[in-house]
C-alpha cells in the first residue's frame, strides 16, 4: 500500500519501495497525458518509484490513423532507472495520439482511435 500527499514545495510518498521526497511538479507516469512530456521527475505507480526522466523532442511526423494522416510531435522519455523508455506522440492540438514503451526485448504500440 502506498500513499503521498503534498507538502510545500514537495510531493511525499510512502510506498513499499521506501518514503521519497519529490519536487511539487511531479507527474504521474501516464503516457495518455501532454504532462509526460514535461519536467523531470516521474511517479511510476506500477513499482511505486520516483525516476528522473529526460524527454527530447524528436521530429515533427505524420501518423496514418484509421486511413488519415495525422501531424504529430514525436517525443521520447528517458527513463535513467531502467533501459526502457517511452515515446509519444502528440497531434497538433497537444493530446497524446499514440505512444510506446519500448524495452530491450520489445515494443508496445498504442494509438488513439475512434
Amino acid at each position: 500500500e502506498w500513499s503521498g500527499m503534498a507538502e510545500g514545495d514537495y510531493f511525499a510518498l510512502d510506498s513499499p519501495e521506501g518514503s521519497y521526497r519529490a519536487p511539487g511538479d511531479v507527474r504521474l507516469a501516464n503516457p495518455w497525458s501532454r504532462d509526460a512530456v514535461e519536467g523531470d521527475v516521474m511517479l511510476t505507480p506500477d513499482r511505486g518509484r520516483l525516476e528522473m526522466v529526460m524527454v527530447s523532442a524528436m521530429d515533427e511526423t505524420s501518423l496514418r490513423i484509421e486511413g488519415r494522416s495525422v501531424r504529430t510531435d514525436h517525443f521520447k522519455v528517458l527513463r535513467n532507472t531502467t533501459n526502457r523508455y517511452y515515446e509519444i506522440w502528440l497531434d497538433e492540438a497537444g493530446t497524446p495520439v499514440q505512444f510506446a514503451l519500448v524495452t530491450p526485448n520489445n515494443t508496445i504500440t498504442f494509438t488513439l482511435t475512434g
